[in-house]
């Protein structure tokens, strides 16, 4: 399976981050599920609750248990920048300039 370098040096599975934006670019229109991704990714501890959790679970973005696969979360964190109603999508390759 071909790994793929993201912006912040984690790499993931080519599949993975294909399928993952796919994703993403689904759940964007969806108020709020989003931000509920992001923050699960940026804290597993955080609970995803009633239809959040299976939403996520429908688009293969959150496991069974409630737990996010390491490429599933990095690809988000890569991908994903702004907060709440301004998030966006983005390169996950590209680094900011300086």
């Amino acid at each position: 399976m071909e790994r793929v370098t993201l912006k912040d040096g984690t790499t993931v599975s080519q599949v993975a981050l294909k399928t993952t934006t796919m994703q993403l670019e689904t759940i964007i229109a969806i108020p709020g599920l989003l931000f509920e991704l992001v923050e699960k990714c940026r804290d597993e501890s955080y609970e995803l609750k009633g239809s959040w959790l299976t939403r996520l679970q429908d688009a293969s973005l959150v496991r069974s248990d409630g737990r996010v696969h390491d490429d599933v979360r990095a690809t988000v964190l890569n991908s994903v920048e702004g907060e709440w109603s301004n998030m966006q999508i983005v390169d996950p390759f590209r680094k900011e300039e300086i």
